[in-house]
């Protein structure tokens, strides 16, 4: 679980926050007011579900950093990724069209 009083984080880490996995992003002491919700500088949520196959995407539920190559689902709808992000995005992935992702079609 996060320890938002003072934990040394490393990069890399892992741990729970509000029954999400997070991923953090860079070396840092933790502070309470930058939870990882809202801290996208700090800390990235890892999609637990999904392997990134077209057969079984990711689900996509914002504050996520897209890796190329991988397939995510939002709304019942498939996207396949065609350039990374380097960092989290907020937007849905329709609004990401031609930009990261590209909608999969059959």
């Amino acid at each position: 679980d996060w320890d938002g009083n003072g934990h040394s984080y490393e990069t890399d880490d892992r741990f729970r926050y509000e029954s999400k996995l997070y991923k953090v992003r860079q070396a840092h002491t933790s502070q309470p007011q930058y939870t990882p919700d809202i801290t996208p500088a700090l800390y990235t949520e890892v999609a637990e579900q999904g392997q990134g196959t077209k057969d079984n995407p990711i689900p996509y539920n914002n504050n996520m950093e897209l890796e190329e190559g991988l397939y995510y689902i939002q709304y019942d709808v498939e996207y396949i990724c065609i350039r990374s992000t380097g960092v989290p995005v907020y937007n849905d992935l329709s609004a990401l069209v031609g930009l990261y992702v590209e909608v999969v079609t059959d």
